[in-house]
């Protein structure tokens, strides 16, 4: 036989199945709307999908998705009224959600193309105005808008829409690519300027500067502000200095804040300016106020005063004198007033005591006067007449307390009398004639409504009428929660009772239920009560058939349940690759790879690598995402994360390159995979145009690094790719290395390249000179530059086997060397954005540091006059920073000629060495 707990769990396990199957086929019933609508749309048969959309928000009103494509459905029934409501509905739901912003939009577009063909200007742009707030990010719209504007003089529409356009449109400035949006922003700004509110004009153009295109009219504009603010600043300066003259510097000082709000002013020298004409302010008005007090005697203020501002001050010499004759006023003073002063102070000490005692008692009295306590507050006024100031006063005041207390006592008496005879009548159980009392004596002793209204609330009770106990109950529920707590019982019983009568069984339940677990005296009365509720709701047939029925549902709800759980697995990969919080679900990605038990195992391990990187394991992610592009070779995130794992782990295998690469398409201002590209190009000696562009671009980061120019240098002089520019990074080379014939060579070939003939005599004349033995061979022709190794290159390599890292040292150490030594030396962070240069492929020389550096005519003694006007002046290249490049090792080796096993190469049919990745002289990969 089932006990009554057995039967209540079985119930209630009822319930909650019933209710989770309800849930169930009601998300099903959507999504299968929604799918069905979505069928009769691709089919053209609007008006039945229609019809499906509509249903499903009808089931589910809280969904944006029913809302947003029944909308879709009625822009091509041509309902646009009913579709603007379905979308406004929609938006409302998922207002982050750009396909309905778009849809919505293009309901207005529509509204305003039509009052446009009606000749109806002015709403066809309340209309365009309604899609730009349905659709902020429409930047196209928005500019239309404007120039429309514009064009009518509503300057003031314009600069209403501004803060609404910058403030929904924060995406679009981070991808800083969107031109609609920076010449709307322009206009913006010459609305402000046309009015001539510099400052907001400024503030816009800086916005409209964040978008990474050339925008003339944003450019005209900046320099017409700087030159309008210049001339106001010196305007304004001047009157500054007219009025510092005057000793007038609190003018000064509000026409220097005036200057301060002007754009591109410099802040600092304003804010130091206002800062010392505050000082002088201070300094004078200090003095002024010392003597003022000095002429009144006030010694001690006047000490007080001078003392504060010395701290402030304390270089100033007027201050420190006046301070130095006061303080010696003052000691004299002081010593006279000692004695005076002790005297005084105890009879003021004894004064306010007394003070003090008077002020609490008459305090204290109030209180209690107010309290009906008559008696104490006569005591408290008896212990201070003999000190108070006004005794007669206080002795009124007391016999006035001495009445009150007297019909206190009397009133006091009447109620314990009547209290008895009201528990007299509840111990017989007469409770019409105690509600009676009960009630006057509420009326007449409200202060002791608390334990009236309890007396009352129970004779109800026990008379049965609930109705009557819950309005007398008003008291005991209007106390405070701490207090209340003594009454929990019987409100919960009175509030119990009334619920049960008016039909509400569970709340009624509740509240019973409480009472019947404690010790009040109604709780049998309560226990048999919540045994009518559960008759009431119970019954044996429903037992039976839910037992049979659990028996029967029972291996369809166990897969059920597991259907659910893979559900939700699935639907939490979805939620963190939107999300993109790998890091924080990685126990969770790392037990979906190890268990396999989601249906996108894929997605696991993408996810999961990218939490492993995020996690630091490099290596782990690194394998994990290369067996992933094994399957997927198209997911950008993949890509990222094998270019991050490859960057950290030092991998330069020609697949890593690739990846490393890829992460500049994402971000082009990654210093630190520049750098890594660059350093790796140049320890496998490649001389290809990807070395030769990566190594440029890391030089152009890194001035102080000579090695990267000798590199470059031989890089160039390998491809023979001449330009006017090669002739400076030649040049910088054979300062760094002047034992080096071949740079010599090159900056020859350069300039014959570029028929420069005076600086070919120059070159010839320096060669022949520091290179007798090169001079005295045969004329250079191409063939100098064969695959054969010339004495030039050999002697260039005898010079350089000192000062690299040895060729048998492990490449990975290497690659960490290079990598901590960028940052002791440089000090670069990983995200700092690359300068701009107009040529990516030659870094700008004239910053690159040459301290020490010999100058090209010394390195073969003084040139002759005939010679000197050709030599540039290199003093103008000397960096200060030398001391970054005192400690730099020479890590990259020259290049050699070609030697050992050869291929050409596919594309351009160029000779290769056989261990090349990328072709030296078009740059591709093999």
């Amino acid at each position: 036989m089932y006990t009554n707990r057995s039967i209540k769990h079985i119930f209630i396990f009822t319930i909650l199945f019933f209710t989770s199957f309800i849930n169930f086929l009601y998300s099903e019933d959507v999504s299968s709307l929604l799918k069905v609508g979505n069928d009769y749309f691709n089919l053209y048969q609007y008006d039945k999908a229609y019809e499906n959309y509509r249903k499903a928000t009808e089931l589910a009103p809280d969904e944006w998705e029913g809302w947003f494509l029944g909308g879709k459905a009625l822009i091509k029934l041509k309902k646009f009224d009913d579709a603007e409501r379905f979308l406004i509905k929609a938006n409302e739901l998922n207002s982050e959600e750009t396909d309905i912003q778009k849809a919505l939009g293009s309901i207005y577009i529509g509204y305003a193309k039509e009052a446009q063909s009606n000749s109806q200007l002015s709403a066809k742009l309340d209309y365009q105005l309604k899609a730009c707030h349905a659709y902020p990010a429409g930047t196209k719209i928005w500019l239309s808008l404007f120039e429309q504007w514009w064009t009518s003089g509503a300057t003031e529409k314009i600069k209403k829409e501004a803060d609404f356009l910058v403030k929904k449109n924060s995406r679009l400035f981070e991808e800083a690519s969107d031109e609609s949006l920076q010449a709307a922003l322009v206009l913006v700004a010459r609305s402000y300027y046309k009015d001539g509110d510099y400052i907001k004009a400024d503030y816009y153009l800086n916005y409209a500067n964040k978008i990474r295109n050339v925008n003339e009219e944003l450019y005209s504009l900046k320099r017409e502000l700087k030159n309008i603010a210049e001339k106001q600043t010196k305007k304004i300066l001047d009157e500054v200095n007219a009025e510092v003259q005057k000793k007038n510097f609190t003018k000064a000082i509000d026409l220097l804040k005036s200057v301060s709000k002007q754009p591109n002013v410099n802040k600092s020298e304003i804010d130091d300016k206002i800062e010392y004409l505050e000082k002088q302010i201070n300094i004078n008005k200090t003095i002024d106020e010392t003597e003022e007090l000095l002429a009144k005697n006030k010694y001690e203020d006047a000490y007080l005063k001078l003392e504060e501002a010395l701290g402030i001050y304390p270089e100033n010499s007027t201050l420190t004198k006046k301070f130095n004759e006061v303080s010696e006023k003052i000691t004299e003073i002081q010593v006279a007033k000692d004695k005076e002063e002790k005297a005084r102070n105890k009879a003021i000490a004894e004064k306010q005591r007394k003070m003090q005692q008077v002020a609490l008692a008459k305090a204290n009295a109030k209180k209690y006067a107010e309290e009906k306590k008559y008696y104490h507050a006569i005591v408290e006024l008896k212990g201070i007449v003999e000190i108070a100031q006004s005794p007669e006063e206080i002795k009124k005041q007391i016999a006035e307390l001495e009445i009150l207390d007297k019909k206190e006592k009397k009133r006091q008496d009447e109620y314990v009398k009547k209290y008895g005879d009201l528990k007299v009548l509840s111990k017989e159980k007469k409770y019409e004639q105690a509600v009676d009392l009960a009630e006057y004596l509420l009326s007449q002793y409200p202060e002791y409504s608390v334990e009236l209204s309890k007396e009352l609330v129970e004779y109800f009770l026990f008379m049965e009428k609930y109705a009557k106990a819950k309005k007398a109950l008003s008291p005991l529920q209007e106390l405070e929660d701490d207090k209340k707590k003594e009454f929990r019982d019987i409100i919960n019983f009175t509030l119990g009772m009334n619920e049960y009568q008016e039909g509400k069984g569970d709340s009624a339940q509740i509240r019973l239920e409480e009472v019947a677990n404690s010790t009040y005296k109604f709780r049998n009365k309560a226990h048999s009560t919540i045994w009518k509720i559960r008759l009431k709701k119970w019954q044996w047939g429903i037992y039976i058939l839910s037992i049979a029925f659990l028996m029967i549902a029972y291996p369809k709800l166990k897969d059920l349940i597991q259907t659910s759980k893979l559900r939700k697995r699935n639907q939490k990969l979805e939620k963190i690759k939107e999300s993109g919080n790998y890091l924080e679900n990685l126990a969770f990605l790392e037990e979906r790879f190890q268990k396999e038990d989601v249906n996108n195992m894929k997605l696991v391990t993408l996810l999961y690598s990218a939490a492993l990187m995020e996690n630091k394991q490099f290596e782990r992610s690194y394998e994990l995402i290369q067996s992933y592009l094994k399957k997927d070779s198209r997911s950008p995130l993949a890509k990222r994360i094998a270019g991050e794992t490859a960057l950290a782990i030092g991998d330069t295998s020609p697949v890593a390159m690739e990846f490393v690469q890829g992460l500049l398409k994402i971000n082009e201002s990654r210093i630190d995979v520049i750098n890594y590209l660059a350093y790796t190009y140049m320890e496998q000696k490649a001389d290809h145009k990807l070395a030769q562009d990566y190594i440029s671009k890391a030089i152009t980061l890194n001035p102080g690094a000579s090695d990267l120019v000798v590199y470059l240098a031989e890089v160039i002089f390998n491809r023979k790719n001449y330009t006017q520019q090669t002739i400076k990074i030649f040049e910088k080379a054979i300062r760094i290395k002047p034992d080096n014939v071949d740079f010599y060579v090159g900056l020859l070939e350069n300039n014959k390249a570029l028929d420069n003939e005076s600086e070919i005599e120059r070159v010839n004349n320096i060669i022949s000179k520091k290179f007798p033995d090169y001079a005295s061979a045969p004329p250079m022709d191409e063939s100098m530059f064969s695959n054969s190794q010339p004495k030039s290159q050999q002697i260039h390599l005898s010079n350089n086997l000192t000062n690299g890292y040895s060729e048998n040292k492990d490449y990975s150490q290497q690659i960490m060397q290079q990598q901590m030594l960028y940052s002791q030396i440089y000090q670069t962070p990983q995200n700092q954005e690359v300068q701009s240069q107009d040529n990516t492929s030659y870094p700008n020389y004239d910053s690159i540091g040459e301290d020490g550096l010999p100058s090209l005519e010394s390195l073969v003694g003084a040139p002759d006059e005939s010679q000197s006007q050709f030599t540039p002046d290199y003093s103008e290249l000397i960096d200060p920073k030398k001391e970054q490049l005192q400690n730099v090792p020479q890590q990259i080796q020259s290049k050699p000629r070609i030697t050992g096993p050869t291929k050409n190469c596919p594309h351009c049919g160029a000779l290769n060495s056989a261990n090349e990745y990328y072709c030296t002289t078009c740059g591709k990969q093999f």
